[in-house]
């Protein structure tokens, strides 16, 4: 931002009229010389500003005044503003619904690096489904942030951290939960002699000696998709934390 929005001009006093001195028209051409005559033919000539030099100089201040006065209120709220994010927002059709899909059309579509670098966004997907975030970028090539579908629950785990490379698809991390994966079973906490420990609930199954998991998600362990298998009855202990006969595996 500059320093100054206006610089005051210095006016000139009017010189001295000459009592003699007269500005004559040539009426065959229109040029107009100065002369000094001893006759009062002609226009008083006037040379220097026009207007009174005192009365100039105070427009010009006060015109000055204004500008500064402009530029303190707008320095002003730029400081209130620092740090704060430009705000995004808009709609999109896309043919797969989902994190990935809608970050790739806000950072190669939209392009959010290229026009905001850093910003806070909101896109409606298909008229239905609402995406919010937050980008961070470096100005160049990479991009970070969160992004979160928005839902009457906004559950646990439904918040993605994400980071871009130009090129590259982004690369989403599921963040803020943890949780237990519970299947239908039992096992023996020592066995074959131990305390025999049931449990139910979701998220995994029995199929035979193995147990799968049924609901595919982003976990410490890595991503599982359905069927991957995380234990089994011969070896108990592959299921992870068996406190309470249960597995234990972190968001």
């Amino acid at each position: 931002m500059a320093e100054t929005w206006f610089t005051p001009k210095e006016w000139k006093a009017r010189l001295v009229e000459f009592a003699g001195r007269r500005l004559l028209r040539n009426v065959a051409n229109g040029e107009t010389v100065t002369y000094d005559v001893s006759r009062s033919e002609g226009q008083v000539s006037q040379e220097g500003d026009a207007f009174n030099t005192k009365n100039m100089n105070d427009l010009e201040q006060r015109v000055a005044n204004g500008f500064a006065n402009a530029k303190t209120a707008v320095d002003a709220l730029s400081n209130d503003l620092q740090n704060k994010m430009s705000k995004y927002y808009g709609t999109a059709t896309l043919s797969e619904t989902n994190e990935k899909s809608v970050l790739k059309h806000l950072l190669v579509d939209v392009d959010l690096m290229g026009k905001y670098g850093n910003c806070n966004f909101s896109v409606l997907v298909n008229s239905t489904q609402f995406y919010s975030g937050t980008m961070h970028s470096d100005g160049g090539a990479t991009a970070w942030g969160h992004i979160q579908q928005r839902n009457s629950d906004n559950a646990p785990g439904s918040l993605y951290s994400f980071y871009y490379n130009r090129g590259a698809d982004p690369v989403l991390k599921k963040l803020g939960r943890s949780g237990t994966i519970a299947g239908v079973g039992g096992y023996w906490m020592d066995p074959p002699a131990g305390e025999y420990k049931e449990w139910t609930t979701g998220c995994v199954r029995w199929d035979g000696d193995n147990l799968l998991v049924t609901v595919e998600d982003d976990y410490a362990q890595g991503h599982l998709a359905v069927g991957a298998k995380v234990g089994s009855k011969s070896r108990p202990g592959q299921w992870g934390d068996k406190t309470g006969g249960l597995i234990t595996l972190k968001y």
